[in-house]
């Protein structure tokens, strides 16, 4: 099966946002991806961005609209949107793409929640991934890889801007499409989890 030993990949994005009045924020992020980090030439280098809006209803309540694109991706534009309501004061549904979740908070730096994570990722195969099982079409093939999560976690702020969590779930609907050939190759679901340690600026 074409699947890869690893996959990097990196993207620089830099955006602005400007404030229409209290209400309508509008936003734009753009900025180059890598598709591998060794041996890079001009086709493992892409462009990725989003444009969208954000409005403020009132303070317990913010919708946002939005399109992204990246035309190497399977789908080159995905149109989203979302809405995040304080619900209660402890408790926040926030369904905002890529990270939905309902979030119960019950001290002022603790946050709990259940939801769902979306993940992906573009990619240049190796030079000889083909070769190595006698499918030659596949060397540097251009691949999307999709991962969706679902599960559970806590978050807990440490110091302001500073943060550690962890979470614990499946993950479902794994694939690698390889649109240019035709081919997609799908994974089992399987348990996953993570520690992560946020630094916000």
């Amino acid at each position: 099966m074409p699947i890869p030993d690893h996959v990097d990949t990196l993207r620089l994005m830099a955006g602005l946002g400007y404030r229409l009045n209290p209400q309508w924020t509008l936003t734009a992020v753009a900025g180059p991806a890598l598709y591998r980090l060794d041996g890079v030439d001009g086709d493992d280098v892409g462009v990725a961005g989003l444009v969208g809006a954000v409005y403020r209803a009132n303070p317990d309540l913010t919708w946002a609209f939005g399109i992204g694109f990246m035309p190497d991706r399977d789908i080159p534009v995905l149109p989203a949107a979302g809405v995040r309501w304080n619900m209660e004061t402890n408790l926040t549904l926030n369904l905002m793409f890529p990270r939905p979740r309902l979030i119960y908070r019950p001290a002022p730096r603790l946050d709990f929640y259940v939801g769902g994570d979306i993940k992906f990722a573009v990619f240049r195969a190796d030079g000889n991934q083909g070769n190595n099982i006698g499918l030659p079409q596949f060397n540097n093939a251009l691949g999307t890889y999709r991962d969706f999560h679902l599960g559970v976690g806590a978050e807990y702020e440490v110091l302001q801007a500073l943060s550690i969590g962890i979470e614990g779930g499946y993950s479902v609907g794994r694939e690698i499409d390889y649109n240019r050939l035709n081919e997609t190759v799908k994974f089992d679901p399987s348990p996953y989890v993570t520690v992560a340690v946020r630094y916000r600026f």
